[in-house]
């Protein structure tokens, strides 16, 4: 196995890596060329926006590419592709369209302050990337094969876990609805949406079949056997997290961790992983959305794919892509209000204390800034930029830039170690929730990850320590005990 002490550092590019790269830029450049065409003459586009944009675009594009370069997948590079989607493709549109989400008017002064944010935003989170965490070098960042990556258990323990997804499918099924199981729209909950008890069903009965099929399949993967196990595992998790029944979020979540646990050429061809996911960010989730309001039917999905193809431009005119502007209206909310000296993100950390307990518990951001706007519709996205812009004012946010570049390599350098266990298993569930914890708000992104950790790592926990991993193999494929 290769160690990869920097994405900096000389590496090999494969003919595929090459080709993977290539056809990405080829699919990046595009998007920009078919928002940008017959646009420009237009719209009376300012140069020194426009100059912005292309300066976040090649940092962005730089940072990407450094990240294909030296592993399959990333923290680092899912944060890449938020900055170049949300951050650069998505407002350029919106500009020279001359369209805002939700209908808050930027100037150009707005745009280039915002940029500017973003720009430094972008540069001190490379920085962070880039930090070495040990003399002599840096530490190794090795690519895990997925196998690795995965406890080995006994089949008696495949077995429980088995049984236990399927109760956890029959409940939800009980709870939801026959017809709720594939559309969020039609599902009916005994508990209303958003209490306590609907949030604790919501993410035991869901999670529980998720780690299930992890267990059994790493079973499965290296023993070649537990076929009946993996297979009840698989259609329990298929009936209690449908992809059209759950968020956009949720189902990259779920089914793209499972994806680089158990497709190897995922995790094997750099270049390949980060093709794909631009192809399904763009047009199959946006997709899925269609099932928020309405009944689950192919065709129905078929159309909602054909018209986000058709219609990519509009799309990124939506209220999905407004992190850019709540970015700009947080600068308008600091200039108004003042930063709230972390009081936000003491709630974010606190987010499991009832409101009934802490009636001035904090709300999520974008709430908070849209309702101090006057905006009627408050559900609104509050990106991980704004949040520490909000908290901590200018100087705050940048300093948070670089802290968080750090955070995000050290995690991934600790993921890839090998014995990393629980952790390393985990990780790929959580490169697909950074886009979440990037778009925000900070308050419900955060707490959905815990749940979602605290429900992974439990089942995984409860395993080890009744003795059900497998002492017959190898100890670096054993269940960690933490």
């Amino acid at each position: 196995m290769r160690d990869i002490s920097s994405p900096l550092s000389s590496v090999r590019f494969s003919g595929g890596t090459v080709l993977s790269i290539l056809l990405l830029l080829f699919a990046l450049l595009s998007l920009v060329v078919f928002i940008a065409e017959g646009r420009l003459s237009n719209v009376d586009a300012d140069a020194g926006v426009l100059a912005t944009f292309a300066l976040m675009g090649c940092l962005g594009v730089f940072a990407l590419v450094r990240e294909i370069s030296a592993v399959p997948f990333s923290l680092p590079m899912m944060h890449w592709f938020f900055y170049l989607v949300f951050f650069v493709i998505a407002p350029l549109n919106q500009y020279l369209c001359g369209e805002v989400p939700w209908g808050y008017g930027l100037d150009d002064a707005a745009y280039l302050s915002t940029n500017a944010l973003l720009l430094g935003w972008g540069v001190l989170f490379l920085f962070g990337t880039c930090l070495r965490f040990a003399k002599g070098g840096g530490e190794h960042r090795t690519a895990l094969d997925p196998v690795e990556r995965l406890p080995v258990v006994t089949r008696s323990a495949a077995a429980i876990c088995a049984f236990a997804s399927l109760a956890c499918c029959v409940a939800f099924v009980t709870l939801v609805g026959i017809d709720g199981v594939f559309s969020r729209a039609t599902a009916v909950w005994e508990s209303s949406a958003g209490s306590a008890a609907y949030l604790v069903q919501d993410k035991i009965l869901r999670s529980v079949p998720v780690v299930a099929l992890v267990i059994v399949g790493s079973r499965w993967r290296v023993r070649g056997d537990s076929v009946v196990p993996l297979l009840l595992c698989a259609v329990s998790l298929l009936l209690t997290d449908f992809p059209t029944a759950l968020p956009r979020y949720g189902a990259a979540v779920v089914y793209g961790g499972l994806a680089l646990l158990f497709v190897p050429a995922l995790t094997k061809r750099k270049g390949l992983f980060a093709l794909l996911f631009l192809v399904a960010f763009v047009f199959v989730f946006p997709s899925i959305n269609v099932f928020r309001s309405d009944g689950f039917s192919f065709a129905l999905f078929a159309e909602a794919l054909v018209r986000s193809i058709a219609n990519l431009p509009q799309g990124f005119l939506g209220g999905d892509y407004d992190a850019y502007s709540m970015l700009a209206r947080s600068v308008d909310y600091l200039g108004a209000v003042g930063c709230s000296w972390g009081f936000q993100f003491v709630g974010v950390l606190l987010f499991f204390i009832p409101r009934a307990i802490w009636p001035s518990k904090p709300v999520g951001t974008g709430y908070m800034i849209s309702q101090a706007q006057g905006q009627a519709f408050n559900n609104v996205s509050c990106p991980l930029p704004a949040e520490m812009l909000v908290n901590f004012g200018f100087v705050g946010m940048l300093a948070a830039a670089f802290l968080f570049g750090v955070l995000v390599r050290r995690i991934h350098v600790m993921a890839n170690k090998q014995g990393g266990g629980v952790w390393s298993s985990l990780y790929p569930f959580a490169c697909f929730h950074l886009f979440f914890i990037m778009r925000g708000d900070l308050l419900s992104s955060w707490s959905y990850l815990v749940g979602f950790a605290v429900v992974y790592c439990l089942v995984l926990q409860i395993a080890g320590r009744a003795g059900l991993h497998d002492d017959s193999s190898d100890p670096s494929r054993r269940l960690a005990r933490q």
